[in-house]
């Protein structure tokens, strides 16, 4: 069964969860799969919700410039 959440309350969920990580683990330690089990979700799912546009005409965020 699939549930569905409202897009931005889910993303600001992962969001506390991430800090919470970080405070944990410390900064150094934390990492994503860290954040997307305490989460309860995978890698991927962390990754649509914080990175990807919800408008379509939005560009994505750029997260490395080049090298």
């Amino acid at each position: 069964m699939y549930m569905v959440i409202a897009h931005e309350k889910r993303r600001r969920e992962i969001l506390e969860h991430a800090l919470e990580v970080f405070i944990d683990e410390g900064f150094e330690a934390a990492t994503f799969q860290k954040i997307a089990d305490r989460c309860r979700i995978t890698r991927t799912t962390r990754y649509l919700y914080l990175f990807q546009s919800t408008r379509s005409h939005e560009p994505r965020p750029r997260l490395y410039r080049g090298v």
